[in-house]
């Protein structure tokens, strides 16, 4: 299956992930902020690697997606109203882990 997330994003999303596996190593925390398929994608693509994954959604992801992420195993963090305010909040995230 080359777009298992159902979204042409995973092509590149899990090409950017393979690149942080062998960057980082496979205790890489990936984090994003999405509004759906952005995340979806990251979500499939950190579960084949068996990386952990948090994904960032704003207010209003429908029960089947939230399903789809539990399914792949990624971690969800409900965030704002938009999408900027997910992306914000994955940023703080993102800054306050490289800090600690």
């Amino acid at each position: 299956v080359l777009q298992p997330s159902q979204s042409f994003k995973y092509r590149g999303i899990s090409h950017f992930i393979q690149n942080s596996l062998r960057t980082h190593g496979p205790s890489v925390h990936l984090v994003i902020a999405s509004g759906g398929n952005a995340g979806l994608a990251a979500a499939c693509a950190a579960k084949a690697l068996k990386l952990r994954c948090t994904v960032y959604l704003p207010v209003g992801a429908s029960a089947s997606t939230l399903a789809f992420f539990k399914q792949e195993g990624a971690e969800v963090e409900i965030v704002g109203k938009c999408y900027q305010e997910a992306l914000t909040a994955a940023e703080e995230a993102v800054n306050a882990e490289q800090a600690a």
